[in-house]
């Protein structure tokens, strides 16, 4: 009879179980209350079992655990956050097992016990139990209990966890979707114009509407230190404003990338003069994580603070108006550019007819240019022209720097050569004038590397001066090599520089090649040089063609040997051949 009885309160105390089990699924399927459940998860086998202290740890994003119930808990502990050595994957209570292996702090707060609540593999958390009323161990019932408990709790969990999370984006999103509605609207608003001063006034008028402000202010930078005012609403005068006169403190303002609202400043000059400009609140333009203006605002008529919301609202706002004032900004650029490739184009128009459109027709001769220039405009500079019936003039000039500044000082060496040549004066003084008169108009780190030569063409013979620039070379049908360096200073460093001259015999057969250091000194992905070997090379090895297809071959060699990549330097070449 005791057996039948034992086994009788057994298969009792089994029923009771699956019951209270049952309603608890129950309880917390129904419920979409977050903290209720976590309430019913904790105090379910605390009331049962009787036990003094327990506790609900959730995940909190880091690695880390929190807790997010607790009872029968001290205060200051539920804000510690737990690190756990390693997740349990089952039950473990003292003193079967030691809860410092998992998380030392546990057992240091009175927990004894801890059941993993896991889902798909996933921990959602942690149950920690302290001891029980009567001092008694967890028995076989108990933890089977509690890990029916946690298996039932899992999917509620997960389920209640996403619901929760839901809820709070469903509110966030009605509520960013009347934001984006207002901002929609006032976007438009902003794009429709390309007016910086018009973007600025539809801004202020916005914000005035919508946040009901008094005064409102927009600032955008012009360069470090200076900035514009673009508009000034609510009975506000530029000038009257006691911040917009201190230069040190819109510096120190506009160094701010954040929203601030005026008490958030700390006590100083700053929030002295703002206060007295009637100015409390300062939204920052931002763009590309530098401050390219500002929104200063007023009190508000309704004598609320700025919320947090407010900032983020306004913050959004500023954000669609520095993008508005950006593209006006680049528009404006566009059209100057526009203006400025429409000159550039004109530049270049002119500098092309400035060089050579072709070369003199000579019996005997055949000649040749090339001028490919890096930008539109460039420095670098040939010519050729008969002097007289037996005097042809050759010339080739390399002008420091790039672009227009380039191009003016090309031409004005032009100009001088073609004025002095005619001069009766050896080529040594046409050099030294020609010198003399750059270095007294251009600034001291402007020069010229020049070459200029004259052939007598009745008797084949050239003289020639060199100031400075790559010597061209002359290469003799009989294989031998000149460098023509003879000459001195290269123009524009100092006055009163003394040039020297030769004299070098021309004979059927005869290659001249005048170049620029952008054809030997081109450089490839790996730092090597075109040099002068290797227009050596293409001048042997293309010696049966016209001068005007050489240095068109030279030229595309040195495309090819800089892998096409951009052009740092114009390039330059003439050619002479001697029939």
């Amino acid at each position: 009879m005791p057996d039948i009885a034992q086994e009788r309160a057994t298969r009792q105390r089994g029923s009771v179980e699956l019951q209270s089990l049952f309603e608890l699924s129950r309880a917390i399927s129904s419920s979409r209350d977050f903290r209720h459940v976590l309430d019913v998860l904790l105090l379910t086998p605390m009331g049962r079992m009787l036990i003094s202290r327990g506790a609900i740890l959730l995940p909190n994003g880091h690695g880390r655990f929190a807790i997010a119930a607790a009872k029968g808990v001290p205060h200051e502990w539920q804000q510690q956050v737990f690190a756990f050595q390693k997740l349990p994957r089952h039950i473990v209570a003292a003193p079967a097992e030691d809860l410092r292996h998992y998380a030392a702090r546990l057992p240091e707060l009175g927990f004894n016990l801890l059941c993993p609540i896991y889902f798909d593999d996933r921990c959602l958390g942690v149950l920690a139990l302290g001891n029980k009323l009567d001092g008694s161990f967890y028995s076989k019932n108990e933890l089977e209990y509690l890990q029916a408990l946690a298996n039932i709790a899992a999917p509620v969990l997960e389920n209640n966890r996403h619901l929760h999370a839901l809820e709070v984006v469903n509110k966030q999103l009605d509520r960013k979707i009347q934001e984006l509605q207002t901002l929609f609207e006032i976007g438009n608003e902003l794009n429709s114009t390309l007016d910086k001063k018009t973007i600025a006034d539809s801004l202020c008028f916005a914000i005035m509407g919508e946040m009901m402000v008094q005064h409102c202010v927009v600032l955008l930078m012009q360069a470090p230190g200076e900035y514009e005012v673009l508009a000034c609403k609510g009975q506000l005068n530029p000038k009257e404003v006691p911040l917009l006169q201190q230069a040190d403190l819109m510096h120190q303002l506009l160094q701010l990338q954040r929203p601030l609202r005026l008490q958030d400043i700390p006590e100083s000059g700053l929030r002295s003069v703002l206060k007295a400009s009637h100015l409390n609140l300062y939204i920052p333009l931002m763009n590309q994580d530098e401050v390219k203006g500002a929104v200063l605002l007023g009190k508000r008529f309704i004598q609320s603070d700025y919320s947090d919301n407010d900032l983020q609202f306004l913050s959004t706002l500023a954000n669609a108006a520095t993008i508005s004032l950006e593209n006006a900004r680049l528009f404006q650029e566009a059209l100057e550019k526009q203006r400025m490739d429409e000159e550039l184009a004109i530049a270049r128009d002119i500098q092309q007819r400035l060089l050579p459109a072709s070369p003199p027709e000579l019996p005997g001769f055949d000649l040749a240019g090339l001028n490919w220039p890096s930008k539109q405009v460039g420095g670098d500079y040939y010519d050729f022209f008969l002097i007289d019936s037996n005097r042809l003039l050759l010339a080739i000039g390399d002008v420091s720097g790039k672009g227009v500044p380039a191009s003016l000082l090309m031409a004005n060496l032009q100009a001088s050569l073609r004025a002095l040549i005619y001069a009766d004066m050896p080529l040594t003084k046409i050099v030294a004038r020609i010198n003399d008169i750059i270095h007294e108009n251009t600034a001291i780190d402007k020069f010229i590397t020049f070459f200029v030569a004259i052939i007598d063409i009745r008797n084949r013979a050239l003289t020639f001066v060199n100031a400075g620039h790559n010597p061209p070379i002359l290469i003799h049908q009989s294989g031998e090599v000149v460098f023509l360096e003879t000459g001195g200073l290269l123009l524009g460093m100092m006055p009163n520089v003394v040039y020297e001259e030769e004299t070098v015999p021309l004979a059927s057969g005869d290659w001249l090649i005048l170049y620029t250091d952008g054809v030997s000194e081109a450089m490839n992905a790996e730092d090597e040089e075109f040099t002068e070997k290797r227009i050596l090379q293409a001048v042997h090895k293309h010696a049966d063609l016209s001068a005007a297809e050489l240095v068109e071959v030279i030229a595309r060699e040195v495309i090819d040997f800089t892998n096409n990549a951009p052009q740092a330097d114009d390039i330059t070449l003439v050619a002479l051949h001697l029939d």
